[in-house]
């Protein structure tokens, strides 16, 4: 009864029973008003004829299934597009593993973010985290991984930035005002704590032009960097780095320091 009353497939257009007998299946009302045929036919010829129907079905099951399989690859190489990644460009990665007592619908469906390091044959990519600069080990495909943007970039709205210029205005008279109420006693203690060369520290950044090697200190990593100004290169620990300059050394060299030997390129279209 339910192959009876199952629908046709969209892509074979034959219900269950049809493909597998090579008719539709008979209700009870069907038998009932079906007239009665006191004569017996021909077992070997009957036979046959449910072979005969049982074939010409399934070869126009098959016929039909490929042109709905044809239609369905038109219609998404019509809709899909060519990944247009690059290198060191921002991607998120799908998650497909739910940690164990939580929700599939609750639980982020990307991770991230990633940057690339590496463009791969039929669309992969080599992937690194943006946090840990740490390397996803296996080549990753285009259809895992989704342009990431920084919420940082986010471009204001004009009556976001009226609010804004107004939040400011409100800061800067609260910081006039504080400094108004600061005791004089209190300002010459810093006067004098600021007349002592040697509490100062040295606060100024300094522009470097790139990272030239990669060695661990006490389990940290140290970057070799080459200072704009042409001063010597120093070593100097992950955390004073730019992420920007360490995403653009990593693009260029392995985890241990070492220069790739297949050179990275972004891919022509």
């Amino acid at each position: 009864m339910a192959l009876r009353n199952s629908p046709s497939t969209q892509s074979t257009e034959f219900s269950p029973f049809h493909l597998l007998f090579g008719r539709e299946m008979n209700l009870p009302f069907d038998t009932s008003v079906t007239p009665k045929q006191n004569l017996s036919s021909d077992a070997k010829l009957q036979m046959e004829e449910v072979l005969s129907n049982l074939k010409i079905t399934q070869d126009l099951a098959t016929k039909n299934m490929l042109e709905k399989q044809l239609k369905s690859k038109e219609r998404y190489d019509r809709n899909s597009k060519i990944p247009q990644f690059k290198v060191r460009d921002l991607v998120l990665l799908r998650q497909h593993v739910v940690p164990v007592g939580r929700s599939p619908k609750l639980v982020d469906k990307y991770k991230g973010p990633y940057y690339i390091t590496e463009l791969g044959p039929k669309y992969t990519y080599k992937l690194r985290m943006c946090s840990t600069n740490k390397e996803v080990k296996s080549m990753i495909n285009a259809k895992e991984i989704i342009l990431y943007k920084d919420p940082r970039d986010h471009q204001l709205q004009p009556n976001e930035v009226v609010q804004n210029q107004a939040n400011n205005a409100d800061r800067v008279d609260q910081h006039d005002q504080s400094d108004e109420n600061v005791p004089q006693a209190q300002n010459r203690e810093n006067e004098t704590t600021d007349g002592n060369d040697d509490q100062v520290e040295d606060h100024q950044f300094y522009k470097a032009e790139k990272l030239l090697k990669l060695k661990r200190l006490q389990g940290k990593r140290h970057f070799l960097v080459k200072w704009a100004d042409g001063s010597k290169p120093t070593w100097e620990p992950e955390e004073y780095v730019s992420e920007h300059l360490i995403r653009v050394y990593f693009s260029t060299h392995t985890n241990t320091g070492a220069k790739r030997k297949r050179k990275t390129c972004i891919r022509q279209n």
